[in-house]
Order: C-alpha cells, then sequence, then structure tokens
C-alpha cells in the first residue's frame, strides 16, 4: 500500500514538471525500455540488427524514427516466445487480451508492478477531473477480475463493473442500486442504457462524471446524454497494450498525452504530420520491459493540437481520436475519406438517437438510424443530398429506420465497409 500510495505522489507530480524536465525524465526511461528490449526479446533484438541498430544508438525519442514499426500481426507471428522477455516468469504476470474491432486478438504479459502503474494511470487521470476518494465509480465495460481492497470496505475508492454481458435491464438496476457518482462507461454501452430507459438518465442516476473511453462519444449521443443527465463528460483514450494514452482535463481544450509513460508518434504516409493534421498513431511504452511495445502501430487516427492547456500542464495535447485507420471510406475513385463527416450531416436531426454507416460497395452506402421521431421525406432528402455531395462521386445511399442498433464485439463502429 505504500508504494501504491508513493507510485500516486510521484505520477501527480509529473503534472507540474517543467517542458525541459519531462523531455529528460522521458529520454531516460526510453532508453531503459530499449536496453531491455535489446538484451532480453528476441524479436526486437533482430528487428534492430535487420536495420543495423544497437541498443546503443536510441538515446532521445528523436532516434526511434531509426526502428521500424511493428504491427499486432508481427507480435502475433511472432510469439510470446520471441515478444516477452526472457528474464520474465509467465505463471507469475498479468495476462490480458486485446479485444478491439479488428478480430485479432493479441494475448499480453504484465508484471504486477507494471499492472499497478496502469491503475495508477487511470487513477490519477481521474482525480484530475474532480475524482475524489469518497466517490462511487461504476463501471460499464468488458468483465474483468476485480478483487475488493481493505479501502474499499471502509468506504474508499469504492466501484463496481457492470459487465456488458449482462442484459440491459440488469445494468440499470445494478446502477439504481450502486447509484455512482462517477461512471465510466464505454458510449455504446450510455446508447444502450438511455435507449433501453423510460425515464431521462437522471432519473436513475446522477452521476456528477462521465467518462467515456474506447471508442468516439458522437455529436448524436454526446448531444442525448446532456440532454438526460448533468454530469459533466471526458474523454479517456486508452489501448489494452498501453493503459491509459491521454486523457481530457477541466479545461476540455484536448486530451493530455501521458507522454511520461508512453512515446506517441503522428504518422502520415509514414513520416511525422504537422500538428492539428491527422495521422496514424504509433506508440512506444515507457513503462512496459515485460512485454515491450516500440513503435506499435495501434491503427488509430490521431492528431496533435498544436498549443499548450490553459490548465497549466506540461503534458502535450491531442485532438479527440477519431476512429480507426481501418473505418476509412474508400471509394471507387480510389479516394479516402473519414466518416467522421456523416456525424456532422446527422447531429442537425434531434429525432436521430443513433445511427452507422455500411459501405456494401465502393459505390454503394447503407444508413441505419434509430428515430424518436417518424422519418420525413424532406428529412430524407436532405440527408442523401449531403451525403452524396461530401462522397463527391457517383453513389447510391439506402436510408433504413430500426429499433435499435446492437454490436456483436465489443467496441460500436459507426462505420463500417462489409464489402
Amino acid at each position: 500500500m505504500i508504494a501504491y500510495i508513493d507510485q500516486l505522489r510521484r505520477m501527480r507530480k509529473i503534472h507540474r514538471l517543467t517542458e525541459s524536465s519531462l523531455n529528460a525524465l522521458q529520454n531516460r526511461r526510453l532508453r531503459a525500455v530499449i536496453r531491455n528490449a535489446y538484451d532480453h526479446v528476441p524479436y526486437y533484438r533482430n528487428l534492430f540488427k535487420s536495420v543495423g541498430l544497437s541498443s546503443d544508438d536510441i538515446r532521445t525519442v528523436d532516434d526511434l524514427r531509426k526502428i521500424p514499426v511493428t504491427t499486432k500481426d508481427d507480435l502475433k507471428a511472432a510469439g510470446v516466445r520471441d515478444t516477452v522477455a526472457d528474464w520474465v516468469d509467465l505463471s507469475k504476470c498479468i495476462r490480458r487480451t486485446t479485444h478491439g474491432t479488428t478480430g485479432k486478438h493479441l494475448d499480453l504479459y504484465r508484471t504486477w508492478k507494471e499492472q499497478r502503474t496502469v491503475l495508477l494511470l487511470n487513477l490519477t487521470a481521474q482525480m484530475s477531473v474532480g475524482y475524489r476518494p469518497q466517490d462511487v465509480l461504476g463501471v460499464l465495460g468488458p468483465e474483468l477480475p476485480f478483487v475488493p481492497r481493505f479501502y474499499h470496505r471502509i468506504g474508499l475508492l469504492r466501484k463496481d463493473i457492470i459487465p456488458l454481458s449482462l442484459p440491459v435491464k440488469v445494468q440499470i438496476e445494478r446502477l439504481r442500486k450502486l447509484q455512482p457518482t462517477v461512471i465510466w462507461a464505454y458510449p455504446s454501452a450510455l446508447r444502450a442504457l438511455i435507449h433501453r430507459l423510460e425515464i431521462p438518465m437522471r432519473e436513475l442516476v446522477r452521476p456528477r462524471i462521465i467518462i467515456h473511453s474506447a471508442e468516439v462519444l458522437d455529436r448524436v449521443l454526446r448531444r442525448r446524454l446532456a440532454e438526460d443527465s448533468d454530469a459533466e463528460c471526458f474523454n479517456f483514450y486508452l489501448a489494452q497494450e498501453f493503459g491509459l494514452i491521454a486523457w481530457e482535463c477541466l479545461t476540455h481544450e484536448g486530451l493530455h498525452l501521458n507522454s511520461d509513460h508512453s512515446v506517441l508518434e503522428c504518422l502520415h504516409d509514414g513520416t511525422p504530420a504537422t500538428p492539428g493534421k491527422t495521422g496514424s498513431a504509433v506508440l512506444t511504452s515507457l513503462y512496459a520491459n515485460a512485454m515491450p511495445f516500440i513503435r506499435y502501430e495501434i491503427g488509430d487516427l490521431i492528431a496533435f493540437l498544436p498549443k499548450k492547456c490553459s490548465c497549466g500542464c506540461p503534458l502535450p495535447l491531442i485532438d479527440h481520436p477519431i476512429g480507426r485507420q481501418d473505418d476509412m471510406v474508400v471509394l471507387a475513385s480510389g479516394r479516402t475519406l473519414a466518416p467522421m463527416r456523416f456525424a456532422y450531416i446527422l447531429e442537425k436531426f434531434p429525432s436521430i438517437d443513433q445511427w452507422r454507416v455500411l459501405q456494401v460497395r465502393q459505390d454503394s452506402f447503407v444508413l441505419q438510424l434509430v428515430l424518436r421521431d417518424e422519418l420525413t421525406s424532406e428529412m430524407s432528402r436532405t440527408i442523401r443530398a449531403e451525403f452524396l455531395e461530401y462522397l463527391g462521386e457517383p453513389a447510391t445511399l439506402d436510408i433504413q429506420v430500426t429499433d435499435f442498433i446492437e454490436e456483436e464485439a465489443y467496441k460500436f463502429r459507426s462505420f463500417v465497409a462489409t464489402y
């Protein structure tokens, strides 16, 4: 417990460092991660040697560009023996499995100390947005092991994990009984909850804070949450491989990158994207040594913001992640478009509760809508015209109204290419 509190204190202190001190800390941790990976992880030692590098060649964050990018497929092909450090006893590790939208699962291994870091990154960010030890946290997400600690029994840091595998009616009853003051949930879980409720959310629970993660919170759902709840919403950007990557603070000017625990690169066509330009997220963990992740392409689309946050925290800002690389619209001409524009078109219509766009061919789309009112002919004409104008080339759009759009995977995707 003493080590837990001491590490939490040091993490919170980092938020007050100068930029130069933060950079020095980042480079120092990077060198330790690189040295461990080269000496003890066959996959990375072979990768470095393939381009003529040794661990001594990587001294600063800028040197990372010398290392080839690694993907989930690369690590899966290499296998556990070559991607986990040779000093690790797997039987004593925390094992997790990625459960993203790609259908490609990867087993992850952490030491207990690394897992403690993951938990404390979450707690540090929660405290930064107003979470207090006496709060009650309700987590709507994947079912994970939860062992109550002694401080839970004395009324501190209380929480309950409400698995998404439970029927929504059961989730509602669990929330009613728990009465959380803070909710952490997937947007799809919040959407399903609001859809099933016959009363405004504030009549079921009255949290001060709603933290959403794992998916993009589209503008339609954000508006509905504002209507149904008095809570302040915060976006936390996580990945199973890294834990908490970035978090939105009280100023809502962007997401603070945990650059003391990870290095984030934003690559556009393989080169660093300029601030404000969208690119692919490539991450290096600065605390994972049991199973390192170095220049790991995570598949998300992000952009750095060209400003400092007015809150005074030195951690750099990124914009809200806009989705996945494999969630791009690819047209018959070969042009690619970001599907987030669809959200801007649909947010104009208050009767829309939920939506999803299916691309069934390169020139054919289906828009699924969940509505509180009837679909009028004028609304249909406007949506179709604005969609086709955005696509900018010949295509068809079929609009279908349904009661609710279910998601088989954990994460809801508002755009899916099915062809």
